[in-house]
């Protein structure tokens, strides 16, 4: 029997459930959906978290500690680089549905496909950590210029880790039923989006993903030394002042700058939003989801303080930002050069 916890204290409650089952009782379930996020939508400068948290269940539910590994409940909310989780989150209804959750032993990716009905007219709400102080939800609104089903086509949301739990009553609430607790059925990352008029499918990779689609090498040839060859490093090369302007068109942007920059120094860079590179927060870390980073295709030269970049995609403009972070392949000074004539590596991509 899976291992379930009591939503408040965070306690194994399995063996209550248990007898309660033995007891010749029915339960009253309900699938809890939710993904935590950078926060791409406001200012964030340190980098914090969102989580987005719905439920298919006709009444809201809240949850303070569940299971999100193999370990013992958690606290959830919304996730501060140097607070951790905080305050629990609510569960909001909404037309949530999956196909079918299966399980196995060994290596087998087990994916799995959520179908919600959305309504792209609601301006759907997050909790969000700002400076270490929660803040009320609706400083993480979807963004102003994006539904939430444009959000996800946008890839925003690419790679985000998922977590569905079953939450478990003794009967429904309105009937006075008790919440006796959560127990995790899928835990992932968000790996597809289907859109029509009308539906959101999100297609799930399960964890056995890593262990079956991605190549890892056993030995990589750089002209760098074998420092972090994975990790984009923060370009450098110019300083950092960088402030944006404006953005002129969907795969444009103008941002000021006292460095003199050539004519396409910045080519297959990467721009990010958030967090900010002045606040020595990196915008990639072990353990939590990216942020949204957008590939530079070229940039005009320096002229009036002022500089275009051109992306080869649509860039998703925050409503608020913080001054501009631009990433870039490790450099190829202070190791061994290897092969000098090779070009370098793109480690960003």
């Amino acid at each position: 029997m899976r291992k379930i916890f009591d939503a408040i204290t965070g306690a194994d409650v399995t063996t209550t459930v248990q007898a309660i089952l033995q007891a010749g009782r029915s339960l009253v379930t309900a699938y809890l959906y939710r993904w935590e996020f950078m926060n791409c939508f406001q200012f964030n400068e340190s980098g914090s978290f969102s989580s987005y948290s719905f439920t298919d269940a006709a009444w809201p539910i809240f949850v303070n500690k569940c299971q999100l590994g193999p370990g013992a409940a958690q606290h959830i909310g919304v996730f501060n680089r140097s607070g951790g989780e905080v305050d629990g989150l609510t569960f909001l209804p909404e037309a949530f549905s999956v196909d079918k959750l299966s399980y196995g032993i060994g290596f087998e990716d087990r994916p799995a496909e959520l179908t919600w009905a959305i309504d792209d007219t609601i301006t759907y709400s997050a909790g969000f950590l700002r400076a270490g102080q929660f803040t009320a939800p609706e400083d993480a609104f979807s963004p102003s210029f994006l539904t939430m089903k444009q959000a996800f086509v946008a890839g925003l949301f690419s790679e985000a880790p998922f977590w569905i739990h079953q939450a478990i009553y003794d009967d429904f609430p309105q009937n006075g039923g008790n919440f006796l607790g959560t127990t995790l059925m899928f835990r992932g990352f968000i790996r597809g989006v289907t859109a029509s008029r009308s539906l959101l499918k999100i297609k799930l990779a399960s964890l056995m993903d890593v262990f079956n689609d991605t190549q890892v090498p056993t030995q990589t040839m750089t002209p760098n030394n074998r420092a972090l060859p994975y990790i984009p490093a923060a370009l450098s090369a110019f300083g950092g002042d960088f402030a944006f302007v404006s953005a002129p068109g969907p795969q444009v942007i103008i941002f000021s700058t006292g460095e003199s920059i050539p004519v396409n120094a910045m080519q297959d860079s990467w721009l990010v939003f958030n967090p900010a590179t002045f606040a020595g927060t990196p915008a990639y870390q072990s353990g939590t989801p990216a942020s949204p980073a957008f590939r530079i295709q070229g940039n005009s030269a320096a002229s009036g303080g002022l500089i275009t970049l051109y992306f080869y995609d649509t860039v998703v403009v925050p409503a608020s930002i913080s001054f501009l972070g631009f990433y870039s392949q490790l450099t190829t000074q202070g190791g061994n050069e290897g092969f000098k004539f090779l070009p370098p590596p793109e480690f960003s991509a």
